[in-house]
Formats: structure tokens, C-alpha cells, sequence
């Protein structure tokens, strides 16, 4: 589905030639096979993403109702599947309103269909204030191994998204040294 829909976003955007690098880029990117072979939701906040940069991109051409709406509910969902989905809602938010701040209108009907994907969490939100949070339960971000085992998981870390290794740390190493001196070269 995310194929499909950088096809579409790139489509949008540029033209048909640049739809197919964006499809090709996204069905070939280490990062995209690697959370589509995960058992959770990463591949669906990736293509809810999409869809709502699609509407929104849709919603500046046409300004038509249908694409605010499309834009809301595609936000809703996405907020639902993950909550670091709010990451992307708001750098709509930021885009949009920066992009647009002197066409009171347009901004305007952004503004509702942005209010209404947030309405639209409200049940959520409520269901998690009720019940609580245990932040104990979240020890990747509270739990503190050691600044030894962070260098670790950052060495390994490159290693496997970048190029598939496994948790060796001489490949990582070697892998994450390449990484730095290719990012300094560019």
C-alpha cells in the first residue's frame, strides 16, 4: 500500500517519472523491508502518512471538501495506529499553516479538518486517562544500561537498518565508520 502511495504523492507532487522513483525508492529502502516484516504497526503508520500527505497536498491544489475529509479521518487513523504518528500530524500542522497563513480560506478549512482528526482521538485519549499508564513497562526509554551497551546499540543499530548485519560489533563498527565518512563526504 505504500508503494502505491508514494507513487501517488510523487505523482502529485512532480510528475509520473518522479511517482516512480518515490515507488521504487520505498519498495527497495532497507528501512520500509525491514518494519513491513515486523509484526507491528510501523508499516501502517508509513502509509497513513502518505495518505494524509496525499489529501493535504490535494487539499492545497483543490481546496475541495473531500480531500479535508480524506485528510481527517486518514490523520485519525494514524493517530490511532501509533501514537508517534502526532510527529507527522503536526509537522502537517506547521507546513500547512506556514505555507497558507495569508489564504484565510484555505487555512481555514485546514484548521476544521485538522480540529476534527483530533475530535475524532478524543475516545482514545479519554480510554488512556482512565486506565493509566505504567511507565515502568516503557524501560526504552527509562531504562539506562550504561553508556558502554548505549555505543553498543548505536553501533549495531546502524549496522542492521543500514546494512543488514547482524549484531557483530566489528561489522557494526566498520559499517558505522563508513556510514560517518560517507555522510561527511556528501
Amino acid at each position: 500500500i505504500a508503494i502505491f502511495l508514494a507513487y501517488g504523492l510523487g505523482r502529485c507532487l512532480f510528475d509520473e517519472y518522479t511517482g516512480f522513483f518515490c515507488a521504487i525508492f520505498v519498495s527497495v529502502s532497507a528501512f520500509s523491508v525491514r518494519y513491513a516484516q515486523e509484526a507491528r504497526s510501523y508499516s501502517l503508520v508509513i502509509a497513513l502518512g502518505l495518505l494524509a500527505s496525499f489529501f493535504l497536498l490535494r487539499l492545497e491544489k483543490e481546496n475541495s471538501n473531500r480531500d479535508a475529509l480524506g485528510f481527517a479521518i486518514a490523520n485519525a487513523l494514524g493517530i490511532y495506529t501509533h501514537y508517534f504518528y502526532i510527529f507527522i500530524a503536526c509537522a502537517h500542522f506547521f507546513y500547512f499553516t506556514f505555507a497558507w497563513h495569508k489564504d484565510t480560506p484555505r487555512l481555514n478549512k485546514f484548521y476544521l479538518a485538522f480540529l476534527s482528526s483530533l475530535a475524532l482521538v478524543i475516545p482514545w485519549v479519554m480510554a488512556v486517562m482512565e486506565r493509566g499508564y505504567n511507565f515502568d513497562l516503557a524501560e526504552w526509554i527509562f531504562g539506562y544500561p550504561g553508556l558502554r551497551c548505549k555505543f553498543y546499540y548505536l553501533l549495531t543499530g546502524v549496522a542492521r537498518y543500514f546494512y543488514i548485519f547482524d549484531l557483530n560489533p566489528t561489522a557494526a563498527l566498520l559499517s558505522w565508520i563508513f556510514t560517518w565518512a560517507l555522510m561527511i563526504y556528501m
